[in-house]
C-alpha cells in the first residue's frame, strides 16, 4: 500500500485527495483526481503494470492485492467553488507531498454520500467521523453550512442519525441507497453495481473453482484469493465441499453394514477385483471397493453424483447472503474423476457425470491446478501415487470439456495466486 501510495504521489503533480482510510490504514486508495493528475496517475499505473477495469486499478503481489480507485473529479458534480475549496483545505497526508486528506467538515460531507451509496455505517466510516470530530468539533454545523451546495442535506442528517443513535438504517435508506448507487454511476459502472446488488439481494454470487490433486495449493490459494478479493471491495466465502467415499463419510455402525451390503452384491468369479494387499507400515491406502454388476454399478453412481451435487449447492446457500464470490476448493471436474476412479470400475458414467454438471451451479471461473502425481505425493502424502496418477489422467482428459483452464501447479505460489485473483477480478461484474 505505502509503495503504491508514493508511486502515485510522485506522478501526480499536483493535489490528489484521498478521501477513503488514508496509508497505511486503508486496504485499498481511494482518489479523487482533477484532470491533469488523472491523466499522470493513469499512465504511470499503467506503465507499471496494472490492472485496470474502469476506475478501479489494482496491483496482484504476494499473494495479496491492492486496489486505486481513480475518481475523476467531475463525476462528483460540485459547484466549481465547492470544488475548488475541497482541494485548497484538504491537509497534506503525512509524508506525501501531493496526497491530501478533506478537512473534518468535509470528510463528513463525503461520509454522508457514502452512506447514500451504502446505505450503512460500518466501523471504519464511524472511525473516521469520530476523528474529524475531534480534529473540528464544529465540523457538524461547518458541513450543515455547504450541505446545501452538495445536494447532501438529507445524506448529512442521516450519517449523523446514524452516527449518534447507533441505529441501523431502515428498510427505505436501503432502497434509496440502491437507487443513489444506480444514478450515481455511469455505463460499465452503473452494469457493474448493478449486478453487484442483484448478486447480494438474491443469494446467488459468482463461483470460483479450484480442482486438483492432494497437494496441488487448492486450499492455499482459495483462501489467498478470498483474501485478495476482499481487499478490492468484495465479499468473498471459501467452501471445502465433500468430495469423498459417501460410504465411509456415515458413522461406522452404518458403515460396517452398507459395506457388507456391498459385499453381498458384489460380483463373482472371474471377473471380480482382486483384493489389494495391506499397506507397508506409514503408506498410504485406499480400501478397494467391491466389483459390482454394471446396472447396479450405474445406480451406485448416479446416488453418489446426486450426494456430491447436492454438497455444493449446500455449500453455496450456507454462504450467508450479501456474499459476491463463493471459492470452492474442488468443485465438478473433481467430482466426476473421484466419481469415475472409485465409482465407474472403468466405465465412463456419463449421465452420471451430465447429472453433477447440470446440478451444479456453473463456475463464471474454474481452475485446475496440474502437477506431477509424484509431486503431489511429495507434498501431501493422504494417497498412495498409483492412485494419484490414476486421477492425474482422468483430470487431463476431462478439464478441456468442462471449460477449465490448466494453470501449472509448479508455478511458485505468488505467481499463480496473482493470475488467479486477476482472472477472477477481471471476470467479476
Amino acid at each position: 500500500m505505502i509503495e503504491l501510495a508514493r508511486l502515485v504521489d510522485a506522478a501526480a503533480g499536483g493535489g490528489v485527495l484521498v478521501f477513503g482510510s488514508p496509508p497505511p490504514d486503508g486496504r485499498d486508495l481511494d482518489l479523487l483526481v482533477r484532470r491533469p493528475q488523472e491523466d499522470t496517475i493513469a499512465s504511470r499505473l499503467t506503465t507499471e503494470g496494472l490492472s485496470r477495469r474502469g476506475v478501479q486499478w489494482a496491483a496482484f503481489r504476494n499473494c495479496t492485492a491492492v486496489g486505486v480507485d481513480l475518481i475523476p473529479a467531475a463525476d462528483w458534480k460540485l459547484p466549481p467553488a465547492e470544488l475548488a475549496a475541497l482541494f485548497e483545505e484538504a491537509a497534506a497526508v503525512p509524508g506525501f507531498r501531493h496526497l491530501v486528506a478533506p478537512a473534518p467538515h468535509h470528510a463528513l460531507l463525503i461520509a454522508a454520500r457514502r452512506v447514500a451509496r451504502a446505505g450503512s455505517c460500518d466501523a471504519r466510516l464511524r472511525s473516521r467521523i469520530a476523528a474529524s470530530l475531534r480534529d473540528a468539533p464544529s465540523a457538524w454545523r461547518d458541513a450543515e453550512q455547504r450541505a446545501p451546495a452538495w445536494n447532501a442535506v438529507e445524506d448529512l442528517a442521516l450519517l449523523r442519525e446514524l452516527y449518534e443513535e447507533g441505529t441501523a438504517p431502515g428498510n427505505m435508506a436501503r432502497a434509496r441507497a440502491i437507487a443513489n448507487r444506480m444514478l450515481s454511476s455511469s455505463g460499465r459502472q452503473r452494469r457493474r453495481a448493478a449486478a453487484r446488488t442483484l448478486r447480494r439481494l438474491t443469494g446467488r454470487p459468482a463461483i470460483v473453482a479450484l480442482s486438483g490433486l492432494d497437494g496441488a495449493g487448492k486450499s492455499f490459494q482459495a483462501v489467498r484469493l478470498q483474501s485478495a478479493l476482499e481487499r478490492l471491495g468484495y465479499r468473498a466465502v471459501v467452501v471445502w465441499p465433500a468430495a469423498s467415499n459417501v460410504i465411509y463419510q456415515a458413522n461406522p455402525a452404518l458403515k460396517r453394514r452398507l459395506r457388507a451390503i456391498l459385499d453381498r452384491l458384489g460380483s463373482r468369479g472371474e471377473g471380480e477385483r482382486a483384493k489389494a494387499p495391506a499397506p507397508a507400515a506409514g503408506e498410504p491406502w485406499v480400501e478397494p471397493m467391491p466389483r459390482q454388476s454394471a446396472p447396479l454399478t450405474h445406480v451406485l453412481a448416479a446416488l453418489v453424483a446426486l450426494a456430491q451435487a447436492w454438497s455444493f449447492r449446500r455449500g453455496s446457500a450456507r454462504a450467508e447472503r450479501r456474499i459476491d464470490v463463493v471459492i470452492y476448493d474442488r468443485y465438478v471436474l473433481d467430482s466426476i474423476v473421484y466419481l469415475r476412479q472409485r465409482w465407474g470400475d472403468g466405465r465412463a458414467l456419463p449421465l452420471q457425470s451430465t447429472l453433477i454438471r447440470r446440478l451444479a451451479r456453473r463456475p463464471s471461473r474454474a481452475f485446475l491446478l496440474d502437477l506431477p502425481p509424484e509431486v503431489a505425493y511429495a507434498r501431501k502424502q493422504d494417497y498412495p501415487v498409483d492412485n494419484l496418477r490414476e486421477r492425474a489422467t482422468l483430470y487431463h482428459q476431462l478439464y478441456p470439456a468442462l471449460g477449465v483452464r490448466r494453470l501449472d501447479g509448479q508455478r511458485s505460489r505468488e505467481e499463480l495466486c496473482a493470475e488467479i485473483a486477476r482472472e477472477v477480478w477481471e471476470a467479476l461484474d
